[in-house]
């Protein structure tokens, strides 16, 4: 009877596939992580859209009735934004109101990257449409490019 040792530790092979395993979770973990802090981005600006437009019919309030644009297009905004909204951020990007040239359409694509006025993720585009004033912002998607517009409207 011959004696043969047995060889303890693992065959390259079941390395290999315990190595690809891990990586394979790795990137599951990574992509979920990535797609839930953008939703977490996400509703922090959806809820400063909604406290922007609270500041709006705020201002409205202290001013009879008249939501009044400042020279810069946005002053009593700004103000009543440093007053209620109390300079929320998401992340650590401030955000600047701007006065909107015209309504962007609720869910419509928009570029949060762009930095046209208004799509920049950092910006809320407010203005009166139609008799209702509203506040938007460009919302992350997917992509770096990729976004939709989140209006609040009263």
């Amino acid at each position: 009877m011959t004696d043969k040792k047995m060889k303890k530790g693992f065959t390259l092979i079941e390395i290999v596939i315990v190595l690809a395993i891990a990586a394979l979770i790795m990137v599951v973990v990574f992509f979920a992580v990535t797609g839930a802090q953008r939703g977490q981005r996400n509703d922090a600006r959806q809820q400063l859209a909604s406290r922007t437009l609270a500041a709006m019919a705020t201002v409205r309030g202290n001013n009879n009735g008249s939501l009044t644009f400042g020279a810069g297009g946005n002053d009593s905004i700004v103000a009543q934004q440093t007053s209620y909204l109390n300079g929320l951020n998401v992340g650590s990007t401030p955000y600047t109101v701007i006065a909107a040239a015209s309504k962007p359409a609720g869910g419509s694509a928009c570029d949060p990257s762009n930095t046209a006025a208004g799509q920049v993720g950092s910006t809320i585009a407010v203005g009166t449409d139609a008799g209702k004033d509203y506040a938007a912002v460009c919302t992350e998607g997917a992509t770096a490019t990729d976004g939709t517009w989140y209006v609040a409207s009263n």
